[in-house]
C-alpha cells in the first residue's frame, strides 16, 4: 500500500517511535511473513530497542533460513545483519 519498499521504509521508520512496541512486536510475530519480521527487527534494533523486547520477532526470524534484503529487487550490497539474516542494502 505504501509503494516500493524504500518508500515504505521511509514512512515506517519515523513512526516506529510512536507506536505501542509490545503490540507491534506481538502482532507482527503472529501474522506477518518471516521476511517482514526480519526487516522490522533490523529497524527496531537500529532505533536502540532492547533485543529482549524483540524476542517474538527473533523467534520468527530463526524459523527461516532465508537471507532477505531490506530492499528486495535491488543489488544485495551492504552489511549482512547476521542476527536477523538481512542484507542491509537500504543505506
Amino acid at each position: 500500500m505504501a509503494g516500493a519498499t524504500r518508500v515504505a521504509l521511509a514512512l515506517v521508520e519515523p513512526a516506529l517511535g510512536q507506536v505501542d512496541l509490545g503490540k507491534l512486536v506481538q502482532r507482527a510475530a503472529a501474522v506477518a511473513r518471516s521476511s517482514s519480521c526480519q526487516r522490522l527487527g533490523v529497524l527496531l534494533e537500529r532505533m536502540g530497542i532492547n533485543p529482549s523486547k524483540l524476542a517474538a520477532l527473533r523467534r520468527r526470524a530463526l524459523a527461516t533460513q532465508s537471507l532477505t534484503s531490506m530492499v528486495p529487487g535491488t543489488p544485495r550490497r551492504g552489511q549482512v545483519n547476521t542476527r536477523w539474516r538481512v542484507v542491509e542494502n537500504d543505506r
